[in-house]
Parts: structure tokens; sequence; C-alpha cells
């Protein structure tokens, strides 16, 4: 199990429920997800205000059934239901110009994207991400865009699924951190790297995992960095203290290093050849335990802020 020690000296776990609650509870765009038989199991605070219902009203309930209408507010037999289709098949699917039932009674057109969510292979539901649709030529051009940037955060929801499903086992942190850098290498990015703190200020490098053909020194490089200060134009201490996910681009990963713990991690990255970089928080609510940071080398497919 991935842990850090916080500096109250309690253990805390990337793996814990609440942590990865807070991942999807953040999410700006609108996500459900649904058993099998197309039941909500749960809904983000984004999904709560584009339905106009709360996320304990709607567990439980049949999606179909409580949402989806016609043009004019009639029910639809479940056999033209498109998600509940997608679902008994398995697959992966979208509509635009999607009728749902507002709890404020207000009728209103979504655009959604469902993939399936397996565990070991087992089917478990679909995720759904959900946008309200809009009707002029500018605007249907944007949601195109949107719907693309949709799909891939599908992709992506589908992923942290699998990741939740790792960090959940009982397992050995080298072995955690090894299973969850074959997760995002190379599916999410070309190099992963952890870093947890195990003190005030200490910061521990705990894992670095590369693509094939990668730089064995810099996969089995494990150590202590320099320590944490304050140093506000540092991505990784800026995340470490609490602050939220930043991106580098190649411009940044360039530019000179502010500290020693900046030196080292710049250092890494331009070692690793990479062209953009994304360092994340890991921790539980408002307890940072670590950082992971996510690199692509290729400069035709960087990270950006879809990402």
């Amino acid at each position: 199990m991935v842990e850090g020690v916080g500096d109250e000296g309690r253990w805390w776990s990337a793996a814990e429920p609440g942590f990865w609650q807070q991942v999807v509870e953040q999410l700006g765009t609108a996500l459900i997800v649904t058993d099998p038989a197309g039941r909500i199991l749960a809904a983000n605070l984004a999904a709560e205000r584009l339905l106009g219902r709360s996320a304990a009203a709607m567990l439980g309930e049949d999606a179909h059934d409580l949402l989806h209408r016609d043009a004019h507010g009639g029910r639809i037999p479940r056999k033209q239901c498109p998600l509940l289709r997608a679902a008994a098949e398995r697959a992966e699917a979208r509509q635009e110009g999607h009728i749902c039932l507002r709890g404020d009674g207000r009728l209103i057109a979504i655009s959604w994207s469902a993939s399936p969510l397996r565990d070991d292979g087992a089917f478990m539901g679909m995720a759904v991400l959900l946008t309200e649709a809009v009707g002029d030529r500018s605007a249907r051009r944007e949601r195109a865009a949107y719907t693309r940037a949709l799909e891939d955060l599908t992709e992506r929801l589908t992923l942290v699924a699998e990741i939740t499903d790792v960090l959940g086992q009982t397992l050995e942190t080298d072995e955690a951190l090894a299973r969850l850098g074959r997760l995002l290498v190379p599916r999410l990015a070309d190099w992963a790297a952890v870093d947890l703190r195990v003190g005030s200020g200490q910061v521990h490098r705990v894992a670095v995992t590369g693509p094939e053909g990668r730089d064995a020194a810099q996969e089995d490089w494990r150590e202590r960095l320099p320590e944490a200060g304050e140093e506000a134009s540092s991505p990784l201490v800026q995340v470490l203290n609490g602050g939220d996910p930043v991106l580098q681009r190649e411009a940044d990963v360039a530019a000179p290093a502010s500290s020693a713990l900046a030196a080292v991690h710049s250092g890494f990255l331009r070692a690793a050849r990479a062209t953009s970089a994304v360092t994340v928080p890991l921790g539980s609510g408002r307890q940072v335990t670590g950082a992971l940071t996510l690199l692509r080398t290729d400069p035709s497919h960087p990270f950006d802020a879809t990402t």
C-alpha cells in the first residue's frame, strides 16, 4: 500500500477511499457511475449541478427511469435507451441531444460519453460523462472538441479505476508503486515518478518508471531529495506544500531551477528528455503525503490544460 508520514506523524494512504472520491469530486465535468443494470452508484458535484439533483437522491435510482425523457417530457421505452444498450453490450458509446429531466422539472439536452468499467476483467458498470448540449454552429464545434476531450477523460477514468484497484490491495509499498508505474507508463505518460514526504520538509523519491529502452540509471534512482522549502516557483514544492496540480510545458522544463529540490527535479525532467510534465498531489483530504509527476517526451503530444 502506498503510504507516507504526514507532519503530525499519522500514516496516510493514497489508496484510502476518500482520496479517490476527492479526485472524482473535483472534476469539472459531470460524472455518474452506474452498475451493469443502469442503477446510479455515484455522482460527482458537477453532475449534481447539471442534473439539479443531489447525489444522495440519485443513489440507487435507475438512470434511465429517473433522467431519460423525450422532447415533450414523456418517458421513453427502455429498449430505446442507448446508454442501457451500451451497458448491455459492455461497449463505449456517446450521444448528443439526449433529453434529461432535471430535479427542478426542467428538460435539458445533454451530450454524454460512456465507457465500461472493469475490475480484473469483470464488468462493473459504466462511467458516464455529461455536458449540456448547445445549438449554434460555433457552439457545436466547441461541443465536438469538448466531446473528444470527454472521451479522452473517460479512458483516463477507466485507468483511475484500475489504479484504485491496485492501490486498494494489501501490497508492499514497492510492489504497489511498481504496479502503479506499469499502469501509467506508457498508457498515459512516458515516465512517472513518485515522491513521498517522510517527515517535516523531508522528501524521498521512492519510484521512477520509464518506457522500453529507458535510461536504467534514471529508473533505478531512489533517494532522499533536498528538503522542500517554500519556493513557490518550483512545481514540485508547490504541490508538496498543498498547491494545485502544476503543468510544465517545454519552456518551463528548460527554465532555471530556483532551489536545490527544484534543481534535482529539473535534472530528472531533462535527463528523461521531457517536453511536458504534470505534477499532482497524493494524499487524502487536505493532507498531502507526496506527489506524482508524469512526463511526456513527444513534442507533438504534450500534456495540456485538459489533462
